[in-house]
């Protein structure tokens, strides 16, 4: 039988209606009977405090269900085969247990999921080790072999790991394969990029690949100047190392390339190569001093020995590299003499780094640096990037849809053209530093260690999840 409802009459007041008394019933309130229970009330919100500490138990909680189900999956095919054998002392394998799982929450989740992710960077450095090894095994890839490798590599750890996840190997290997491919075709694109920012010309390969490797900085004065700083302490490290040399340099070479040079200006009938030419082999011949620098009288000459030590050697060849043809001032002249320089330039650096082979490395990164020191002749319309470029373009632009389709709005399109003009320019001095941080992003070892196997993890994650849904 229910229990009667009692009230609690302690607050009921009286109304004086007449002569008798009567009470105003309006607050009182129910009391729990003996046998009964109060009222239940809603518990308390939790506060910001204990939602941030539930959050972070989640989410580490994520990351700990994340670890023990990847080991879990790896020994579950002995747990089945131990249980098979001896199932009295071995329980059933299971990948259900509750601890395997996530905590149903955004921060368990993300904490999984990052586990998860993270996992597939693990591999890295053994990763690393293995390509350099089966590169060394197939020369006969030449310089694909060690791209062929990684992309290999990435592959099979990829696939190592999806499995480890519970996944599937050969979705992991593709997976791992292509973002690796992606990451190797980033990685030559990026000299080549950052070439067209700095506005050398092409090939760009060794002079990008050398401001990739030794230089800092995005904006283009920077990375410049970058690059002469390095030259500040190449220069005197290669100095330093033909001094230290005792080799003596045949002169022989240098003269027949000059001499062969002269030969092919002669059957172009060009006069003034020929002349320019003949100044450069003079240079390799004979040395002119001028009075009160060692030699008596208004001028003289003394004949350059047939070999010579490797640091006057090294001199000789610095004075070929700064040789200017007839008449002209500009050691930057692009005319036909740069070509017959160049060659006998090559002869020298070949038979310096020959004498002195501790010396080839600086050289050569020399050589690939000084045209990153030089700026476009004329950056503002010359360079392709310029904002000469975009404040043409972005002026022409803005001036054509300003007017109308009619053509008759002529204030509102100067007001559009310069606009746009304004932020053509700005976009021409923005896009070679993006251009240079993008290249500098790629390059890095970053993106084939972590960057691409993280984002390989996340997507073999989602597609896991899809597929158990």
């Amino acid at each position: 039988m229910p229990t009667p409802l009692q009230l609690d009459f302690s607050k009921a007041k009286p109304i004086n209606q007449g002569g008798g008394v009567t009470l105003d019933f309006s607050k009182a309130q129910p009391i729990a009977s003996q046998g009964g229970s109060a009222p239940s009330s809603t518990p308390p919100d939790p506060s910001m405090l204990q939602k941030a500490a539930g959050g972070v138990g989640d989410f580490f909680g994520g990351i700990g269900s994340g670890a023990l189900h990847t080991l879990a999956t790896i020994g579950y095919p002995a747990g089945v085969a131990a249980h098979a054998i001896a199932p009295k002392y071995f329980p059933p394998a299971s990948l259900s247990d509750p601890l395997l799982q996530a905590p149903n929450s955004t921060a368990g989740r993300v904490g999984r999921g990052i586990e998860q992710a993270g996992e597939f960077m693990l591999p890295g450095g053994a990763e690393e080790k293995g390509a350099a090894k089966l590169a060394e095994m197939a020369p006969w890839a030449g310089r694909a072999a060690n791209p062929l490798a990684k992309v290999l590599t990435s592959g099979i750890s990829a696939g190592a790991v999806n499995t480890a996840q519970g996944g599937s190997p050969v979705t992991g290997a593709l997976m791992g394969a292509g973002g690796s491919a992606i990451g190797q075709g980033l990685k030559a694109a990026a000299p080549t990029l950052t070439g067209i920012a700095q506005g050398l010309k092409a090939p760009f390969g060794k002079t990008g690949t050398a401001i990739l490797d030794e230089t800092k900085g995005v904006l283009p004065g920077s990375v410049r100047n970058s690059a002469r700083g390095v030259l500040d302490t190449l220069n005197p490290a290669l100095n330093d190392a033909a001094d230290k040399s005792t080799a003596m340099i045949p002169m022989q070479p240098a003269r027949e390339a000059a001499s062969a040079e002269i030969g092919n200006a002669q059957t172009q009938n060009n006069p003034k190569l020929i002349k320019g030419i003949k100044r450069m082999g003079n240079q390799l011949m004979t040395r002119d001093f001028e009075p009160g620098l060692g030699a008596e009288g208004p001028s003289a000459r003394m004949p350059i020995p047939d070999e010579v030590p490797a640091r006057d050697y090294l001199e000789l060849k610095r004075g070929i590299g700064k040789a200017l043809p007839a008449g002209s001032w500009s050691p930057e002249s692009s005319n036909a003499f740069k070509g017959p320089r160049n060659a006998i330039y090559g002869q020298m650096g070949k038979d310096f780094e020959q004498a002195v082979p501790e010396a080839a490395p600086l050289n050569q990164r020399i050589s690939a640096l000084i045209p990153a020191t030089e700026k476009p002749k004329n950056f503002f319309f010359g360079h392709a990037l310029g904002p000469g470029v975009g404040a043409t373009l972005g002026g022409v632009g803005g001036y054509r849809r300003g007017i109308g389709s009619e053509g008759t709005d002529i204030g509102n399109g100067l007001k559009e053209g310069a606009m746009g003009a304004i932020g053509g320019a700005a976009a021409g001095y923005a896009a070679p530093a993006a251009m240079n941080a993008a290249a500098r992003m790629v390059w890095s070892p970053a993106l084939g260690r972590y960057v691409l196997p993280a984002a390989e993890g996340a997507i073999l994650q989602g597609t896991r999840n899809k597929e158990n849904q």
